[in-house]
């Protein structure tokens, strides 16, 4: 038997021993050793589809012509409510069986009253700044919380009150490795300038190949005790 520093060496066979200092089988910072050989976690990639080139315009530098432009379904209800009048935003997302539930709040931050009808007009821009191709379909989002009334009805809306419509997507939701929509636009009269909402935060599963649903205007119902 023959010994050198690491290693015993009995007949033809010879074993390797851990020397000073060794991390063999240890976790370390850089990544899980296993057998001496360091692996390094390697996130996944979150934009692999992302096309080449300049990054394009940040959605909050838009102008009024390029949220126009953005515009897939258009509003179909008179009102008086101006879009430097009113203050949009969305709400929460609810999640249920392959269906996405939200709401687009609506406040009047005006010094008048004004009007809402119908159902408000409709488009979305992806995270990677493509325009989405999305109609939105009308038809009735039973959520609670919401107005009775009908599509053809006018909402007067003082300052301070809030008019509310539901939103609903399903479908084909958008992927870990997909663009999500990260800009919602939404004309609230017919003929209105659209406002750009953010949804940035929310970070939707709303693609390009979503189905979209929207709900006409309601008035908001006070939250019970």
């Amino acid at each position: 038997m023959s010994t050198t520093a690491g290693s015993t060496t009995t007949g033809s066979t010879t074993t390797v021993s851990p020397t000073a200092g060794s991390t063999t089988g240890a976790l370390s910072s850089g990544g899980l050793r296993t057998g001496g050989f360091p692996t390094t976690r390697v996130p996944p990639p979150t934009d692999i589809d992302r096309p080449d080139g300049p990054p394009p315009t940040p959605d909050a530098r838009l102008g009024p012509a390029a949220l126009r432009e953005l515009l897939r379904t258009k509003a179909n209800g008179s009102g008086t409510c101006s879009a430097e009048g009113l203050r949009v935003q969305s709400g929460d997302v609810d999640a249920a069986l392959g269906h996405r539930y939200t709401t687009i709040r609506a406040t009047n931050i005006s010094q008048q009253s004004c009007t809402l009808a119908g159902y408000p007009g409709l488009g979305f821009r992806g995270e990677w700044g493509t325009p989405f191709g999305v109609v939105a379909e009308r038809r009735e989002i039973p959520l609670t919380g919401l107005g009775n009334e009908q599509p053809d009805q006018q909402l007067r809306l003082e300052p301070g009150e809030v008019a509310v419509a539901a939103l609903e997507w399903t479908g084909s939701l958008a992927g870990a490795y997909d663009e999500k929509a990260s800009l919602l636009v939404l004309q609230a009269t017919r003929g209105g300038q659209p406002i750009g909402v953010s949804l940035v935060a929310d970070k939707p599963d709303l693609g390009a190949g979503t189905s979209v649903y929207i709900d006409s205007w309601k008035s908001a119902q006070p939250e019970r005790n």
